[in-house]
């Protein structure tokens, strides 16, 4: 091929969000809720991850002692 070296290889998209966004925000313009409080699932579970790496809360596993289950849930503390 002329004027061509070799095929370029894809460039994968980076980004960081805006500092006074948050994710619950974010999510809100972007699927175009009606009201902010129907946002559900995955949004609300990233912005406590969020908050938590931003130092707002604290995140503790706890393991609850049952025969039957070995479930962990998790404790918020602020």
């Amino acid at each position: 091929m002329v004027g061509r070296d070799k095929e370029l290889k894809p460039i994968p998209p980076e980004y960081l969000p805006p500092e006074d966004i948050s994710v619950l925000m974010s999510t809100y313009v972007l699927k175009k809720y009606d009201d902010p409080f129907k946002v559900k699932g995955l949004p609300k579970v990233a912005q406590l991850l969020d908050l938590a790496v931003r130092h707002y809360i604290k995140m503790y596993e706890v393991k609850k002692s049952s025969l039957f289950s070995g479930r962990r849930n998790t404790k918020l503390k602020s």
